[in-house]
């Protein structure tokens, strides 16, 4: 994955994006280097899918990982 500069985001000066490309490589790319064939490209934020049906997204996300605050102090004092 390779990216580019930081822009604003049209009508935004709060808001930065950067455009952002996917890349398939092979041989002696695929283990150094960013060479090869775009397959997506886009700009941060947002979702695209190629013509192969590759949905790819690259930005910010909510963490989706939510604990049991009551059960995290149970499994503690199991431990100390």
């Amino acid at each position: 994955m390779r990216f580019g500069a930081v822009e604003h985001a049209a009508g935004d000066a709060y808001r930065h994006v950067q455009p952002f490309q996917v890349v398939r490589s092979t041989g002696a790319h695929a283990l150094k280097g960013v060479e090869g064939e775009v397959i997506a490209s886009n700009f941060t934020g947002a979702s695209v899918t190629n013509e192969d049906g590759i949905k790819v997204f690259a930005g910010l996300a909510p963490d989706l990982f939510a604990g049991d605050r009551g059960a995290g102090a149970e499994d503690q004092a199991r431990l100390d």
